[in-house]
C-alpha cells in the first residue's frame, strides 16, 4: 500500500491565501453562518457585498485596458451585466413487493418524476400530472390527467399527497398579487418556455379527481428536495433582485486613460445607485395562493444568513412545508450565496459551496464549505447548527454521507499542479463542523468518478486508465484508513449495495491498445468487499458499444434493483446499424445474483411507442429514450415519454399493456 500524503488544513489554507491578490479572498478555515439582528444590518450586509462584487468587475474592466494583448486596449464588444428498497403493501388490490425511487438514504426521500405506491403510479408527462391505475397490472390503465402551469420536473407522493415542483413564468403571479414586475427576460405573455421561478404545486389525489390544495411562488430556479415522513425540504438558488447596475460604456475612447476614466465614472455611478437602494429592491418576492387567492409573504429577516467566507452575492431559499397540512403555509431559512450540493440525512440537511474566488485572485486552489442544519428537533423549522470546510471539490451529493453524528466527504483536490483524492470527517462541535480526520493522497493524478459511504465503510472509485476501487474504514471518525485497492478496466458511475459485503455498479468498459484508452461499453459489476482489505471482482457483463449509454450512469434515480427478484432494471441506448435509424433504446433487464452473475433477462423496446411527431415545435426537446420503471412483484413498467408498457419479469420481450400517454398541450395555451 503506498504512504498517503496528508496536507494539514492550515497549510492548505496558507498555500491558497498566497494564491489570492486580497487576505480577505482566501479561504476561511473558520467559516460559519451569521444572522441577522434587524433588517438594516440585513439591508447593510446586501449593500456592502454588492459593492465588493461590482468594485471588482470594474476593476477587471480596468485591467482588460493595460493588459488586452491585441494593442490598444479598446473593448470591441460592450460587456454585459452579471447578471429504494422494495416496500410491503398492505394488502390486495395492492401489489405485496414493489420498488420505489432508488434513493442514497433509507427513509429520505428524493423527488423523481415517477412516483408510485403498491397501486398506483403518478408520472410528470409534458405539462400534465398523469395518474396511473398499475394493479392488477393487466388492467393498468390512465385514471385522470392534470394540466400543470409551466414545465413540471419533480415531485413527492406521500399517501394522498402529491407534491410538484415546477420551473415557471412568474409574471402572471406576480401581477395577480400586486407585485411591481422586475425587468426579467421574460415576456408578459403566458409563454411556459420562459421559465423564470420554481412553483410547489400540492395536489390531493384522493379521490376520483385531483384537486390543488396549496401553491408557492419562488423567484428562484430549483436544486434539490428532501422528503421525511410528511416534511419536505426544497432548496432552490436565484440571485437578489436589486438595482439595474451598468458594466458597459456608452461610447468609447481611443487612449487607455479616458477608457479607465470613463469606467470610474461608471463605478461612481453604479456605487450611488446600490447606497440609494432600499432592501425592498433586493429581496425576490414570495407568492403563496390558497382557495384561489395569492397572497405575497413578507420576508423574516432573522431567517436570513451570510457566509463569512468570500462568497458571490446571491440567495439559497430552503423552503420547508408539511404534506399532511399544506395549508399552515411554510417557513424559509435564506443564505445570501448560491448552492451547490444537498445531502440530507434523516436528522440533518447539508449545502455545500465552493469557495469563490474574487475577479482578479489567482486560484490555484479548489476548497469547498460545508453548512449543517438540524431537521430532526422539529418536523418544519430548520435550525442552523454550524460550519466547516475541506480542500478540494466534491463529486456530487453521494460524495458526504453522514453517520452516528459524523460527516464523511470525499474529495478531489487539485494544488500546485498535483492532483489526489481522499476522505475528510467532520464532526459538530461548539457551532462549527471541525475536521477530526482524514485520509489522503489516494490516487495521485485519477479524478473521483463515484463515491458510497454505507455505515463504517466507504468506497471510492477513481480513473485515468485503469479503475481502481479503495475500500475506506470510516469505523473511527479520528483515524479514517485506506483498507483495501482493487484495479479493474474502465471506472464505475454509480454504487449500489447489494447486502453488506457486496457491491453492484455500472459504468464504463475500457480498453488500452498501444497507450491509448477507448471506451468499448457499459459495464455492470459485482464487487466483493466482504474482505474489506482485499476486495475483488465477482462479476462483471459487458454490453453495448462506444456509443451506448444509460440514464442510470449518471442519475441512481433510474437504478432499479429489486432484491425481492433478483432483477436489475436500467435505460439503455445505442446507436446500431441493425435498424433502419440507426438508433435504439431499451428498458434492459438482468438477473443478479452472488452464484450466477449477472445474466442478462431480456429488454422491453418502446419502439411502436416513439411519437416525435407529436411533439414537432414544441419548446423542450422531445426524447424516444426510456427512462425508468417500476417493478412490481412479477412484472416490470417501463416508462418512456411515449407512454407505459407492462411485461412479464420471466419475458419482459411480451407485452401485457402497451399504453401512450396523452400528447402535449399547447406549447402556447
Amino acid at each position: 500500500m503506498r504512504k498517503l500524503a496528508r496536507f494539514p488544513l492550515a497549510t492548505v489554507a496558507l498555500l491558497a491565501l498566497s494564491c489570492g491578490d486580497k487576505p480577505e479572498d482566501g479561504i476561511r478555515d473558520d467559516v460559519a453562518l451569521r444572522d441577522f439582528r434587524s433588517c438594516s444590518e440585513l439591508e447593510d450586509h446586501i449593500k456592502g457585498q454588492a459593492l465588493e462584487d461590482m468594485n471588482a468587475q470594474i476593476d477587471e474592466l480596468i485591467k482588460g485596458i493595460y493588459y488586452d494583448s491585441r494593442g490598444g486596449g479598446l473593448p470591441t464588444v460592450p460587456g454585459a451585466a452579471p447578471a429504494g428498497a422494495p416496500v410491503p403493501a398492505p394488502a390486495p388490490p395492492e401489489a405485496r413487493d414493489f420498488t420505489t425511487t432508488n434513493t442514497q438514504e433509507r427513509d429520505v426521500d428524493e423527488a423523481d418524476f415517477v412516483k408510485n405506491d403498491g397501486s398506483r403510479a403518478f408520472v410528470l408527462h409534458d405539462r400534465q400530472l398523469v395518474k396511473l391505475d398499475t394493479w392488477p397490472p393487466e388492467s393498468t390503465r390512465i385514471a385522470w390527467t392534470q394540466p400543470l402551469e409551466g414545465y413540471p420536473m419533480e415531485m413527492f407522493l406521500e399517501g394522498n399527497r402529491v407534491a410538484v415542483f415546477s420551473r415557471v413564468n412568474l409574471s402572471p403571479v406576480l401581477s395577480r398579487a400586486g407585485v411591481a414586475l422586475k425587468a426579467l427576460p421574460c415576456p408578459l405573455a403566458r409563454n411556459v418556455g420562459c421559465a423564470d421561478g420554481l412553483k410547489i404545486t400540492v395536489l390531493d389525489v384522493g379521490g376520483p379527481d385531483p384537486s390543488v390544495t396549496y401553491e408557492l411562488y419562488l423567484e428562484s430556479g430549483y436544486v434539490s428536495s428532501r422528503r421525511v415522513g410528511s416534511s419536505v425540504r426544497v432548496v432552490s438558488t436565484g440571485g437578489l433582485r436589486g438595482p439595474q447596475l451598468t458594466y458597459y460604456l456608452d461610447s468609447y475612447a481611443h487612449d487607455r486613460e479616458s477608457l479607465r476614466r470613463a469606467y470610474e465614472r461608471l463605478r461612481s455611478r453604479n456605487a450611488g445607485i446600490i447606497k440609494s437602494s432600499s432592501l425592498d429592491d433586493w429581496l425576490p418576492p414570495s407568492v403563496e395562493v390558497v382557495d384561489g387567492r395569492p397572497r405575497t409573504l413578507k420576508p423574516d429577516c432573522a431567517s436570513f444568513h451570510a457566509s463569512t467566507a468570500p462568497t458571490t452575492l446571491g440567495l439559497t431559499t430552503i423552503t420547508a412545508l408539511n404534506l399532511a397540512r399544506p395549508d399552515a403555509g411554510v417557513l424559509f431559512t435564506s443564505l445570501l450565496s448560491p448552492a451547490d450540493e444537498v445531502y440530507a440525512s434523516r436528522q440533518s440537511l447539508y449545502v455545500t459551496m465552493r469557495h469563490y474566488w474574487r475577479p482578479g485572485a489567482r486560484a490555484d486552489q479548489e476548497h469547498t464549505y460545508v453548512h449543517k442544519f438540524d431537521t430532526a428537533s422539529d418536523p418544519l423549522r430548520i435550525r442552523y447548527v454550524g460550519s466547516g470546510g475541506v480542500p478540494g471539490r466534491i463529486l456530487d451529493q453521494f460524495s458526504l454521507s453522514e453517520d452516528k453524528g459524523s460527516l464523511r466527504v470525499a474529495t478531489t483536490q487539485r494544488l500546485l499542479g498535483t492532483v489526489t483524492n481522499g476522505v475528510h470527517v467532520l464532526q459538530a462541535q461548539g457551532g462549527r463542523l471541525e475536521q477530526v480526520g482524514f485520509v489522503a493522497g489516494l490516487a495521485p493524478g485519477e479524478q473521483l468518478y463515484s463515491s458510497r459511504f454505507l455505515e463504517n465503510r466507504g468506497y471510492l472509485v477513481t480513473y485515468r486508465v485503469v479503475d481502481p476501487l479503495f475500500t475506506i474504514d470510516v469505523s473511527d471518525p479520528r483515524q479514517p484508513r485506506q483498507v483495501g485497492e482493487l484495479k479493474v478496466p474502465g471506472f464505475s458511475t454509480y454504487l449500489h449495495p447489494i447486502d453488506q459485503d457486496h457491491l453492484l455498479a455500472i459504468g464504463r468498459e475500457t480498453t488500452e491498445t498501444n497507450g491509448r484508452v477507448r471506451v468499448i461499453g457499459l459495464a455492470l459489476q459485482v464487487f466483493d468487499v466482504s474482505d474489506f482489505a482485499s476486495p475483488r471482482l465477482m462479476h462483471k457483463q459487458v454490453f453495448g458499444t462506444w456509443a451506448s449509454s444509460s440514464e442510470a450512469e449518471n442519475d441512481h434515480k433510474a437504478f432499479n434493483y429489486f432484491p425481492a427478484r433478483g432483477v436489475l432494471a436500467i435505460p439503455f441506448s445505442d446507436w446500431t446499424q441493425s435498424r433502419a435509424d440507426g438508433f435504439q433504446s431499451t428498458l434492459e433487464l438482468f438477473r443478479v445474483s452472488l452464484a450466477g452473475g449477472i445474466v442478462p433477462a431480456g429488454s422491453v423496446d418502446h419502439s411502436d411507442l416513439n411519437r416525435p411527431a407529436a411533439y414537432q415545435g414544441y419548446p423542450w426537446p422531445y426524447s424516444p429514450r426510456v427512462r425508468r420503471s417500476i417493478m412490481m412483484e412479477d412484472f416490470v413498467y417501463s416508462i418512456s415519454m411515449g407512454g407505459v408498457k407492462v411485461s412479464p419479469l420471466e419475458n419482459p420481450g411480451r407485452t401485457l399493456v402497451a399504453l401512450p400517454l396523452p400528447d402535449p398541450l399547447p406549447a402556447f395555451p
